[in-house]
């Protein structure tokens, strides 16, 4: 009886030194698991997995989206040119597909880059400076002007000049500057009406040959308005030849598109 009692007792004791020894870090270890898991949040993990995607994705989409440069010496003006297949999301997306509220450079998305016109937009702002347009209020002054004629532009591989024939301000409510469309008679009327309405002479001639491109920025003087600065491709080297057609159509009134809208 003595000895059935001191084997028990003896393998009690091996019993509790293998739970002590074997049991209890295994429990500890489970715990240890159980903590991590509960530190760990699986959904903040795939939520950021897919925006880094998401984000990846979005630079190779937008990357497609450069279809140019534009440079003009004497600014600050240097940068990509953007195209998509609206006018808003690059004024507040920055080239690398960011969210960012001084936004990008870009061209009308009803243009191609062959178009006799064409029309890019930028930013300003009255108590900024580093917004993509805001140093074209330079060529308000016409000192400056004659210090920086030029705008550089590099449009399907090819590198162009483009000079500088009209500074405009226009009021809200008169878009005539956003028309991209014109037969010649259409043409020669839209470039006098722009000469004519330059805030001072350039002195420098445009035809019904000539292409030209037009940028577009906010202006607050007055209040909501726009400053329009027109320039016409340098022909040295052009592909395209000139005619004997006119140069000044003589009507300056606003043109009237098909679907009755005025620009």
């Amino acid at each position: 009886m003595n000895k059935n009692k001191k084997f028990i007792s003896t393998f009690i004791i091996l019993l509790i030194v293998v739970l002590i020894v074997v049991i209890l870090p295994l429990l500890n270890k489970e715990n240890n698991v159980v903590q991590t898991f509960k530190n760990f949040d699986p959904i903040k993990i795939i939520t950021n997995k897919s925006e880094a995607k998401v984000k990846d994705e979005d630079k190779n989409v937008r990357s497609k989206d450069i279809i140019g440069k534009i440079s003009i010496p004497g600014t600050n003006i240097d940068s990509d040119l953007m195209q998509t297949t609206d006018n808003e999301y690059y004024l507040n997306h920055s080239i690398d597909g960011k969210k960012n509220y001084k936004g990008s450079i870009f061209m009308d998305y009803r243009n191609t880059t062959y178009d006799r016109k064409l029309l890019i937009y930028g930013h300003n702002s009255e108590t900024l400076k580093n917004v993509p347009f805001h140093d074209l209020e330079k060529y308000l002054s016409k000192s400056f002007y004659n210090l920086h004629k030029n705008i550089n532009l590099t449009l399907n591989n090819e590198e162009s000049t483009w000079e500088i024939f009209s500074v405009m301000i226009v009021e809200e409510g008169n878009n005539n500057h956003m028309k991209i469309t014109f037969n010649d008679k259409e043409w020669i009327r839209h470039i006098d009406w722009m000469k004519k309405n330059s805030v001072y002479d350039t002195y420098v001639d445009v035809g019904v040959d000539d292409k030209i491109v037009t940028l577009q920025t906010c202006y607050y003087k007055p209040k909501n308005s726009y400053l329009i600065v027109n320039a016409k491709k340098n022909q040295i080297g052009g592909n395209y030849e000139k005619s004997n057609k006119p140069k000044i159509w003589s009507n300056n009134e606003n043109i009237t598109s098909s679907n009755g809208y005025i620009y």
